[in-house]
């Protein structure tokens, strides 16, 4: 398979990134003296590029923390979206937030 999309100069990469849903430790990723005081964090969004980098076409993918439930987002089409669906190589742009914050969000409810 191709991995790469585009003519001229111009390619985008198509390889399939593993990234985590839930729990990603940004510790590692972080220097010694950092005050982040929490470091696990939870993918709540995703940005998808089909396409070229020219033109193409953009969908995401959101989680509403109420339902505890993902969805699909295209033009004027939502759907459920199950969770292993989420991962894809058109994953363009990711959203992560701290576990901290998304528990308390349900303590709130």
């Amino acid at each position: 398979m191709n991995d790469m999309v585009g003519v001229g100069w111009c390619r985008k990469r198509m390889n399939m990134v593993e990234f985590p849903i839930s729990d990603f430790d940004m510790k590692p990723h972080t220097h010694n003296d950092s005050e982040l005081r929490f470091h696990n964090y939870n993918l709540y969004a995703v940005s998808n590029h089909y396409g070229s980098m020219d033109s193409g076409h953009y969908t995401a993918y959101c989680k509403n923390h109420m339902l505890n439930k993902w969805y699909k987002f295209d033009d004027q089409d939502v759907n459920e979206l199950s969770p292993h669906e989420i991962k894809s190589s058109a994953a363009y742009i990711l959203f992560y937030e701290s576990s901290q914050i998304e528990k308390s969000m349900r303590i709130m409810d």
